[in-house]
């Protein structure tokens, strides 16, 4: 699936946030971000995280694929240099490159951001609706495994996308330490795996 699917809206009809435009503004400012980023030659492992963080509308570098400035200590860039690499990089656009060369790529579950969110239903409408999104991305883009990055989203997700048959589930890095050890340890195992 091509960004451009994503971005004329084809299944976003229904969803709720939708109607608010300044989500779909950071839906389609981090599409074209992740593009930057995408492993044409190898791909190894898809990383799939919840959704981009709301914090972007205000702070353009908190994205992942934001590659201007540090890796911030506690984001979800901090952890996976972390594990993956056994270092932290000085710079994001570093680190970017390196998961790029070994053929890693990150997408979000769900396309607008859904931290913010105050009601369950919006969230598990926007993660229904985006699960077609998801379905077209799993056959486009081919990767031989899959993880996917927060438990609560993927148990909503779960209903509604055809999943891989080679993926894992690590929790959030984030709110508190049993979930950054969960995450540390879980990308562990699964990259041990590999």
């Amino acid at each position: 699936m091509e960004a451009s699917e994503v971005l004329t809206n084809k299944y976003c009809a229904g969803c709720a946030l939708f109607k608010r435009k300044e989500y779909i503004s950071v839906r389609n400012e981090t599409i074209v971000m992740n593009l930057k980023y995408f492993p044409k030659d190898k791909r190894s492992i898809l990383f799939v995280a919840e959704s981009p963080p709301w914090r972007f509308s205000v702070d353009k570098t908190s994205y992942f694929y934001a590659s201007e400035g540090e890796i911030r200590y506690g984001s979800l860039a901090y952890y996976m240099s972390c594990v993956l690499f056994g270092q932290v990089f000085n710079h994001k656009r570093d680190f970017l490159q390196k998961f790029l060369k070994n053929g890693f790529y990150l997408i979000d579950a769900v396309k607008c951001p859904i931290n913010n969110l105050k009601k369950k239903k919006e969230k598990k409408e926007a993660v229904k609706f985006c699960a077609k999104y998801l379905n077209d991305e799993f056959q486009m883009l081919s990767f031989a495994k899959v993880l996917f990055i927060g438990k609560g989203t993927f148990q909503i997700l779960k209903k509604y996308a055809s999943l891989p048959s080679d993926y894992d589930v690590v929790p959030l890095p984030f709110n508190s330490k049993k979930n950054i050890d969960g995450f540390k340890d879980g990308l562990g195992r699964f990259m041990n795996r590999t």
